[in-house]
């Protein structure tokens, strides 16, 4: 019965953030938000809606935590108190991909996930952290920009 949750559940965030991909790589919307972020000025200078675009992002975020919340209530009982837990492991799996790449976040959340589970199997659950910081420490010492950021 669980079996299917663990499925619906990667089937979503797998499609959600291949449609985020697709919008950021392909729509003009998508290419606008990344001038913004690339260059706040020049983007100004071009004449974007840094304002209307910088709104419209956050709406994109909010609906991204909307689909992540749906998604994490098929897996677990959630609590007021795991959101602290969940943003802290979300920036680690950020840092460790690399800012401003979609798939360094990717790999960076997968790598994150299989190190916890190996750690809680082969160790103990309580040691699930304590690898998800060692290999944030390791990433940080070898590759201060993330596997898939790139040097500014």
């Amino acid at each position: 019965m669980v079996r299917w949750r663990i499925l619906v559940s990667a089937a979503v965030a797998v499609l959600t953030a291949a449609a985020l991909y697709g919008f950021f790589r392909f729509t003009l919307t998508g290419k606008a938000i990344r001038a913004c972020a690339d260059n706040h000025f020049a983007a100004r200078v071009i004449g974007l809606n840094v304002k209307h675009l910088y709104a419209l992002t956050f709406g994109l975020g909010a609906v991204c935590v909307a689909v992540a919340g749906c998604v994490l209530t098929l897996l677990i009982d959630v609590t007021p108190s795991l959101g602290p837990y969940y943003t802290l492991l979300a920036f680690v799996i950020v840092i460790v991909g690399g800012l401003g790449s979609m798939i360094g976040a990717l790999v960076g959340g997968v790598l994150i996930g299989v190190s916890e589970a190996l750690a809680g199997v082969l160790i103990t659950p309580s040691a699930k952290s304590m690898f998800s910081f060692g290999l944030l420490i390791l990433v940080l010492l070898l590759r201060p920009q993330g596997l898939f950021g790139k040097k500014a």
